[in-house]
């Protein structure tokens, strides 16, 4: 989960009230993920015999990887509106990514610093049986110690993670801060080769999907998200999304789909789930229903905080 919250200047014109729906998605999302990690490191994985109580919150906790791949949708179609504005005010590579860079680098950089302080304090003082793998819990099956190095905090402030190094430390949630950086810089690219029919570098680096395969999975999910964007703009199929119906509709298939992946999962559920995902929101984007206004600074708070959430919680939990 990326910071991929835009600010009305970038996308031009008033914030839509409907927004207010995706900022308290963000917030949902990530604390759903927050919630899941909270849990594993501290409830024993599941063994089959439960209490019916546990059992809900081991089904909520297995929410939390679905979670991250709807957020790719999200940062997708937000994405493609800042891309759409830039594009349409003059591309400059300069100006896009020094953009992302403060976006990302202001949370991630204290981050960092205070995870991997944690985590050095965790497991060279304190020596907890978590910080040392004594737990044996499968949300951190990893060497603490080993990535405390130097090379992984060089590799983790440039978005190496899970490709070229491990994340930072106990920080394992920060694998998908680094696809999302790439999904970042190969989709203006991809577009700008496109409309100038030039050769984009930065595209050389798309060879990493033979040795991730499941990287491409998930920028096809997160090209889902463009797509909304797309096809809000150019008002496809809008007599059809605007009835709330299809919203009823959209939104119990994507429930649907989400359970699915919770009771017989199979390779490549993720993209059923952003696909039906994205149509949800597409119909709701389309038919714009009010959200109610006494919720709307608290869901815009928690779509600011959620990247802060995301980024620190493993290490603080």
């Amino acid at each position: 989960m990326g910071a991929s919250t835009i600010s009305v200047a970038e996308t031009g014109g008033e914030r839509n009230a409907v927004y207010s729906y995706l900022d308290a998605a963000r917030f949902v999302l990530a604390a759903i993920v927050a919630f899941a990690h909270a849990w594993h490191l501290t409830i024993a994985d599941y063994h089959g015999d439960a209490p019916l109580w546990a059992k809900v919150g081991y089904f909520v906790a297995g929410f939390s990887h679905a979670a991250v791949i709807l957020f790719f949708v999200l940062s997708g179609y937000w994405i493609a509106r800042s891309v759409e504005q830039r594009l349409e005010q003059g591309w400059s590579w300069k100006d896009y990514l020094s953009g992302r860079l403060t976006r990302v680098w202001i949370v991630l950089i204290p981050a960092l610093l205070v995870g991997g302080g944690l985590d050095l304090i965790g497991t060279f003082w304190l020596q907890t049986p978590t910080h040392l793998g004594l737990t044996n819990t499968y949300v951190l099956r990893t060497d603490v110690a080993a990535n405390l190095a130097w090379p992984v905090w060089i590799g983790n402030l440039f978005f190496l993670q899970d490709t070229l190094v491990h994340p930072l430390g106990t920080n394992g949630p920060l694998w998908s801060l680094a696809w999302e950086w790439w999904f970042y810089l190969w989709y203006p690219a991809l577009i700008l080769v496109w409309r100038t029919r030039r050769p984009a570098p930065v595209l050389i680096t798309m060879a990493i999907f033979f040795w991730y395969p499941a990287m491409l999975l998930g920028f096809v999910c997160w090209l889902l998200g463009v797509l909304v964007r797309v096809i809000e703009r150019r008002q496809v199929a809008q007599a059809l999304l605007r009835r709330p119906l299809t919203l009823v509709v959209t939104g119990a298939a994507t429930l649907a789909v989400l359970a699915w992946e919770r009771t017989a999962p199979i390779p490549g559920w993720e993209f059923p789930v952003a696909l039906s995902f994205a149509a949800f929101l597409a119909a709701l984007l389309a038919l714009r229903p009010r959200f109610p206004r006494f919720l709307a600074g608290a869901a815009h708070f928690g779509s600011r905080a959620s990247f802060s959430l995301y980024v620190t919680h493993f290490p603080v939990l």
